[in-house]
């Protein structure tokens, strides 16, 4: 499985933007993100799943084709 650590996710959406390089397994996504007060917005490790994962829109950035996947689309990691 890939490990994926996103700093900041997309606000205007609130997704998080996967490569497609990383689809070759399905990826485990950290969202590191703190708010002011250094508490994490989501604090929880998601997993996503390759076929989910590429039904998603595409968008490139600085030349990475990246699927664009709403946060509330991904399922949280069992403890």
């Amino acid at each position: 499985m890939n490990k994926l650590n996103i700093k900041i996710p997309i606000w205007k959406n609130r997704a998080v933007g996967i490569a497609e390089r990383l689809l070759n397994d399905d990826v485990e996504i950290q969202i590191l993100y703190k708010d002011k007060n250094g508490n994490r917005l989501y604090p929880d490790i998601y997993i996503a799943k390759k076929e989910l994962v590429k039904k998603f829109p595409v968008k490139f950035i600085r030349g990475i084709k990246l699927h664009i996947v709403p946060i509330a689309k991904l399922k949280i990691k069992d403890k």
